[in-house]
Order: structure tokens, then sequence, then C-alpha cells
């Protein structure tokens, strides 16, 4: 099986549903189309035998203690029927080669330690956890207030 790594620059609605419909994050999708005018948002897909078998998305931000930018890796789907054949390791890997384009001192990704097959693909590409006790609180639309 060949994959080759394309990132997206312009909203294909009809992809980006069928991307999020095969990684089961719903139905309702609605993309912003102003996600992709901005070139420090970045969704790659990963295209095995001219099918999509994965994606992600990612923001490259202002650090504001060092003049360098970093990478955030904000979410990473592989199909089911697609995994385990280095397809998230070749989209990181991609990930990582914009981040150096890009002049990024650092990338990083939230996740949880329950999460042991993202433990270990963030590890296997060069991550490392900088503490064990990291936590992550989220604030929905109905907790920021009016």
């Amino acid at each position: 099986m060949a994959t080759v790594i394309k990132r997206i620059n312009k909203l294909d609605k009809s992809l980006v549903t069928q991307l999020f419909q095969k990684a089961n994050e719903g139905n309702n999708i609605a993309p912003n189309p102003e996600f992709y005018s901005n070139a420090h948002n970045i969704m790659l897909v990963s295209y095995t035998d001219s099918i999509p078998s994965g994606f992600l998305w990612a923001y490259i931000l202002p650090d504001l203690k060092t003049p360098y930018p970093a990478m955030l890796l904000y979410s990473i789907d592989v199909f089911a029927d697609f995994q385990r054949h280095g397809i998230a390791t070749k989209l990181i890997t991609e990930l990582k080669h914009l981040a150096k384009v890009n002049d990024c001192r650092k990338m990083f990704v939230p996740t949880s330690k329950s999460n042991q097959p993202a433990m270990n693909l963030y590890e296997k590409t060069g991550g490392k956890a900088e503490n064990d006790d990291d936590i992550i609180f989220t604030y929905s639309k109905e907790t920021l207030g009016s």
C-alpha cells in the first residue's frame, strides 16, 4: 500500500465531511472556510492507494517567551482499515517537517495517559512527556458565559 501525505489549503467540504464521518466525529460537520485562509492552520490528509486513510490538523502558534513559534498538533485520526501501517507516523513526520520549515522550536500534543496507542505513537515519533500529571481543562460554550 502506497501512502502519500497532502496538505489541504482550501476547503473541500465533501472531503472534510467524509474525513470526520470516517473518524466517527459525527455527521453535523460545518467546516470553517477561514481555517484554510490562515497559513498557520494546517490540515494534512493521508491517501493510501488514492483513498483517504487518515488526517490531522494543527496550528502554528506564537510563543510569548521566545520569538519562535510552536506547533500544536490538535488532533490526528487514522481510519480503522488503515491502522497499524505507519500512516500516523507519516502524518506526524510531515507535520514535524512543517514545524521545522516554519522555524518552530517545539511541537506539542495533548493526550490522555490512558490512550496507550497515542502515547506509543508520540514517543515513537520523538515526543517526550514533560511530566506525568498534566490535565487539560476545557470550557464549553455553556461554561464560557455570555
